[in-house]
């Protein structure tokens, strides 16, 4: 049996369980990893392009429904767009605290629970790995100077 035909026999029973979603977004993930060095420049130049159009299109609504001057117009559409950025900055930095926070939870409660299932010679060996590692720092920085 050729190699590819194990990797997909392999894979077969992974990619069923997952849905469509989820591989959509690996694969989204995947493509940006790999071409985050061209991808991102663009997307961002693409988004400025289009907050330029839409700008420039509300500038001159505002001129000619409302007979501003152009510089009353920009005044206007700009300190609009600065506070729909601020208001849109502020609700994605408390949806971010959230998500950090909850995250935090999780990675604390995992190890309590890892530490909690550890028995007496694990947490020997923990400790003696711990020792060994700290005097080992302690002789590199000793060999270095920095004591």
């Amino acid at each position: 049996m050729n190699p590819l035909a194990l990797l997909l026999a392999k894979l077969s029973p992974l990619w069923q369980r997952l849905d469509r979603h989820s591989a959509a977004w690996m694969l989204a993930t995947g493509i940006a990893l790999l071409f985050a060095d061209t991808l991102l420049p663009f997307i961002g130049h693409g988004l400025h392009v289009l907050n330029e159009v839409l700008e420039s299109i509300a500038v001159h609504f505002l001129e000619h429904v409302f007979h501003l001057h152009k510089r009353q117009a920009d005044l206007i559409v700009f300190w609009c767009s600065f506070s729909a950025a601020v208001y849109l900055f502020w609700r994605l930095g408390k949806q971010l605290c959230h998500l950090l926070n909850n995250v935090c939870l999780n990675i604390q409660s995992n190890w309590r629970a890892y530490f909690a299932s550890l028995s007496l010679k694990a947490w020997l060996w923990l400790g003696l790995s711990l020792v060994i590692t700290g005097k080992l720092l302690f002789i590199c920085a000793s060999i270095l100077g920095l004591f």
